[in-house]
């Protein structure tokens, strides 16, 4: 029932898939994405070609920023 920055769906999504927050990236253009994800203990990945501008995520405090999803896989790939 509840919903971002909820972090509930997205612990919701880790225990479906048998997996610890802390072992997740999740990647969002939108504060609430970004708020959600470090709810949750999850990295925040910061996606800066969505609705949202640097400036509007930045008070979220995003783990990681990535202008691409290019550059996103290349850190998730990296470790």
């Amino acid at each position: 029932p509840e919903s971002k920055p909820d972090s509930g769906p997205i612990l919701a999504g880790c225990r479906m898939l048998g997996v610890a927050p802390e072992d997740c990236v999740y990647l969002g253009d939108a504060p609430f994405d970004v708020h959600a994800a470090n709810a949750a203990g999850c990295i925040s990945a910061a996606a800066t070609w969505g609705m949202f501008d640097r400036a509007a995520l930045e008070p979220e405090h995003p783990d990681w920023w990535c202008a691409d999803f290019g550059e996103f896989a290349a850190r998730v790939l990296a470790g």
